[in-house]
């Protein structure tokens, strides 16, 4: 932690509240990978299970078995399990920047919305945030872009200027620039967990029996 003489801020990872936890965590993911050096880059997927200990989807938009309505349906309803899902740009620096985009970046996905409209029909947008907070999406449905009317906003509740790094982008365009995504299925709640002490030996099976106690009053 850098604090002293000429330092005023934490050398790695550091908030604009002055928020201890996120350093915590970062320095215990070092811990875990051997050094900070080896937490630079990487994929979402992988840092996320470490975090949370629950399994990851990774979709990939360029395998020849890849659907978009699945995905679609995917992504609608994880957005409903409340799981955290991330998508990730794979273009060249210039083609991703021309448009506000950050090559080889992962982004946080927030919202899914379908809908129809009027004019237009059938409307499927994503609300997606850079976590860095800077540079954000310039094409269609952008802060900017005249595809948003104000009485479209006010039926869904966007505000006319986006904070934090977070935008609007169709989902046709969201296949065209990025590449896959990353879905955690992470439990908030209602579930529970038992470890036992048990080494596996080799080439043998084992049973596993589980048993409830039931109350004698169902809730």
């Amino acid at each position: 932690m850098a604090g002293l003489g000429v330092y005023t801020q934490l050398a790695y990872c550091s908030t604009r509240r002055c928020q201890l936890w996120a350093s915590l965590v970062e320095k215990a993911f070092a811990k875990v990978c051997g050094s900070y050096a080896a937490t630079a880059g990487g994929e979402a997927n992988e840092a996320i299970a470490v975090l949370t200990g629950w399994p990851c989807d990774v979709v990939r938009f360029d395998r020849e078995d890849f659907d978009a309505d699945v995905l679609w349906a995917s992504l609608s309803t994880s957005r409903d399990a409340q799981f955290l899902m991330t998508c990730s740009t794979g273009r060249a620096a210039e083609s991703c920047e021309s448009v506000g985009l950050v090559p080889n970046h992962a982004y946080s996905l927030i919202d899914v919305l379908d809908f129809a409209d009027q004019r237009r029909g059938r409307l499927q947008l994503l609300k997606i945030r850079n976590p860095h907070a800077k540079s954000k999406w310039r094409g269609a449905w952008s802060d900017s872009s005249s595809d948003w009317t104000p009485a479209l906003r006010k039926e869904l509740g966007v505000a006319s200027t986006s904070q934090g790094g977070s935008f609007f982008m169709a989902f046709g365009d969201f296949l065209l620039w990025f590449e896959r995504c990353t879905i955690c299925r992470v439990r908030h709640e209602g579930w529970s967990k038992a470890r036992l002490p048990k080494i596996a030996s080799q080439n043998k099976e084992a049973t596993l029996q589980i048993t409830r106690n039931r109350q004698h009053n169902n809730h």
